[in-house]
Parts: C-alpha cells; structure tokens; sequence
C-alpha cells in the first residue's frame, strides 16, 4: 500500500479499539515503490496496534530448495545489519520438486542466448504436453521481440505487455488529429497526421502537403482541397454527439482503417474510445464534441502517460512471455531470463512527475531492481535458467547483470557458449505477411468468444 491507501486504512480502523484488521505482505517482493508503496506501510500497523498477532510464513510450496537458497543468498544484500530482521525468512521447499542447479549460460552475442532459449523451449515442450513456461525480461519491447522471434520459429506463445495509448503509434496519430480539430491553427499537428499516413493521400500528395505546411505557403482553400473530409469535419462538429463526432473523425481520417491491420491498434482503439466515454459520463460532455476533445486532449498531459495491458500471440499457449512486474503472483514449471544484463535490467527511468513517492535513499533503485530479479526467479517449479549474452550487434559489449554474482554459488551451474553469426533472425516478407495475418485471425476468434457480437453494433455496420 501506499500512504494514501495507509491512511484510509486507519481512518476506518480507529473506529474500532480493536479493528479486525488482517495484513500480509513480503518485503522481499515489494516492487512498487515508484507507486509510492513502502515497507514502512505494512510495519506502522504493527507499530499502532503492538498486540498484533505475527504469523510467520516459512514454507514454500512452489520452488524446490536450491532456487530458494541461491535467491535468498541475493536479496539479503538488500539489507543492513538487523534491519527488518523479523521479515528476512528463509523459506523451506515444501513442495515435491527435487533441487535442481539453477543454469546461468553466458552466450557470446545475444543471438547465442535465443537460439539456446528456443532449443530448451523446443526440448520442453517435446519431453511434456502439460509443462507451463514463462519467459520474463524488463522490458515491453523484449516482451515483444521474442514473440515475434518464437512465433517464426512455430513456437506457440502468449504475451501480455503494457502500452502507453498516447505514445503508440494508433494513439499519437488520433491525438494530433483531434488537436488540429479543437485548433485548425495547428496546422503541424495536420501534418503529423498526413505523415502517418491518415487521409488517404498518396506519397506525392502527402509530400507536397507537407511542404506547403511547414514552409508557410499553404494557399486558401488548399486543406479542404487536398482533404474533403475535413469540410465534412468542420461541420459535423457542431452537430453530431461527442463520441459520434470522435468516430465519425477517426473512420474518415483512416484512423480505424489502421486500427483494424493488427489487434495491438485494435486495442489502443477501443482503449481511446472507453477514455473518452468516461470523460463524457464523468463531465457530462456527450453532446459537445468540442469539450470532449479538449478534456482528451488535458487528461493526456495530465497523465503523462495511461498503460493499458495487451495480450498477444496463441492466448491457450503454455509458453507466456511477460515483464518483471507482470510476472508478480504467477507461477510455472520453467522460467527463462533471458536478458540478465546490466543494460537491461538497469535502465535509468524518470518517474511521473505527479507521483510524490517517499523521500528517496542512496541505492533505492539498485535494491528494488534486485526485489524484481528476486520475484523473477522464484516464479519457478522446476528449474530457472539465466541467460547473459555478453555482446549486442557488432560492437556493443553488455555487462552481466550485478545481482547474479550474489547468488549461492553451490546452487549454480555455469555454461558458456559462443557466439552465433546475426542472420539468426532473418525472414522473409511473405513469412511476416503469414503471421500477422494468422494473430489478426486467432485476435479475432478470441474476441468474438470473450465479447460476444453486439447486434447493435452489426446492425450500425451495416
């Protein structure tokens, strides 16, 4: 919990002498500071009502002992001296696996690392028909890359990532447009969208467009010239419902045109809609285009930034890939780190600037970066394997990852490999053509078996 959320807690439980009040957390696992969340939170409880009943939990039931060992030996180097000493458990395997050494294989490029990740994939999923895999990294773009890796290696898989509606592709393009509607003065918020590609223009059309914009010589008459829509637009404006207009501009600029090529778009489309239908209930703007689009237009510099989760790939797939953070509460037989580096895993990032987290420490990012490593690794049943490739491209050496010298080396199997020539993830046009067109189609089944076909929406279609 965060302080706000601490404190609504309490508001309500010193209505009671005695609040019937029940906590649980791991320190160990609290991954969510940047969310203001702290370990200060969960120990004031204790703190305020001192005959607080502790439960200590001691046994694991998920991993076998030497993942518990080896992680255990990390995440103490999070602590100094006796701090929180009663919450640095060392769990007990529980569970019928057998220890098993944990493999850290050090590929000579990171190309090695993926061919050796997809030989084990390959091997696992030959040796069991129920066995589950996850393959867990730092980042959304990874999460990505290795979907689109696997999926032209014909191995089925499932992804879940985070994307930012305003900064997608889809997302930039709508928020341009409806800035130039609310402001036709704005002209180079017009521009970006003939850039991207709305409006039908060929590249020549588009070009000239483009230059007469940015050179200042945009003769009158010439938008609606070059882009008829936009007299249809101008005019609708003051007519049409709210969330009418906004659909009625995104179909004629060619924004749902672009939302139906991939179901990523698709979702950052629906995503955009649902934002728009609450801040039209919220404020009640649904009969007035024009303030729907400007209360749009201030939520996203708000909010900096509105994550939503995508799921890509065979949804029913034993093979997940996720991020860190995704991976929080889930559980596997097999997880792959594939990415153990420092570039990866220690990426300099600048909070929103909204937040107001608790006053920062020296070493608080190190500390939460191996929190993360440390849910990472015991997401695992089975077994964990960690990959460091140790170059990127031709001349980018990586470093391995800090936190992995600090494992109990007595639970460690090391393995080095070398280096694989970089036409590992060559593909043909018409082989990427053949994927998308089979994830728009399984997208599409999914959606229709989750969501149901609204009779409405067929009968407005039609």
């Amino acid at each position: 919990t965060n302080d706000l959320q601490n404190m609504l807690i309490r508001l309500i439980a010193d209505f009671f002498e005695m609040p019937n009040l029940f906590v649980v957390g791991d320190e160990k696992q609290a991954i969510y500071r940047f969310q203001g969340a702290s370990v200060e939170n969960f120990l004031q409880f204790q703190n305020k009502w001192p005959a607080m009943r502790v439960i200590r939990l001691e046994n694991n039931y998920r991993s076998h002992q030497s993942i518990l060992d080896a992680s255990f030996s990390m995440i103490e180097n999070n602590y100094t001296d006796d701090e929180h000493a009663t919450l640095r458990v060392m769990l007990k395997a529980s569970g019928e696996e057998s220890p098993r050494l944990i493999d850290v294989v050090s590929a000579g490029n990171i190309e090695a690392g993926e061919e050796y990740l997809i030989r084990e994939l390959r091997a696992i999923l030959k040796q069991s028909s129920a066995a589950t895999t996850a393959i867990i990294v730092y980042r959304n773009r990874e999460v990505q890359h290795l979907l689109a890796l696997l999926e032209k290696k014909s191995i089925p898989a499932s992804a879940e990532r985070g994307i930012d509606i305003f900064s997608q592709p889809l997302g930039a393009l709508f928020f341009a447009l409806i800035d130039f509607l609310a402001d036709p003065g704005k002209i180079e918020a017009l521009a970006m969208t003939v850039a991207g590609g709305l409006w039908n223009l060929n590249l020549e059309q588009g070009a000239r467009l483009i230059r007469a914009i940015r050179s200042g010589t945009l003769a009158p008459g010439t938008l609606e010239k070059e882009i008829p829509a936009l007299e249809k637009l101008t005019k609708e404006i003051t007519q049409a419902g709210a969330i009418a207009y906004l659909t009625l501009a995104a179909e004629v600029s060619g924004c749902v045109a672009l939302a139906a090529r991939d179901p990523v778009s698709a979702e950052v489309w629906r995503a955009i809609i649902m934002l728009a239908q609450e801040l039209a209930m919220e404020r009640d703007l649904a009969d007035d285009p024009r303030k729907l689009i400007t209360a749009l237009l201030e939520y996203r510099l708000s909010a900096e930034k509105k994550t939503i989760k995508i799921s890509t790939g065979l949804p029913g797939a034993r093979i997940r890939i996720m991020t860190a953070h995704g991976s929080k509460g889930l559980e596997f037989d097999y997880v792959f780190l594939p990415y153990a580096t420092e570039e990866s895993w220690m990426p300099s990032s600048r909070g929103a600037y909204f937040i107001l987290p608790r006053e920062k420490i020296t070493g608080d990012e190190v500390r939460d970066a191996r929190r993360l490593f440390y849910v990472s690794l015991t997401r695992a049943r089975r077994h964990v394997s960690i990959i460091i490739p140790q170059q990127q491209g031709p001349d980018r050496l990586l470093a391995p990852l800090r936190f992995l010298s600090e494992l109990n080396s007595t639970h460690i199997a090391r393995t080095d490999i070398p280096a694989t020539p970089i036409d590992f993830h060559s593909e043909s046009v018409a082989s990427r053509d053949s994927r998308r067109l089979a994830e728009i189609i399984e997208y599409t089944k999914q959606t229709l078996l989750t969501s149901g076909l609204s009779v409405t929406a067929l009968n407005h279609f039609y």
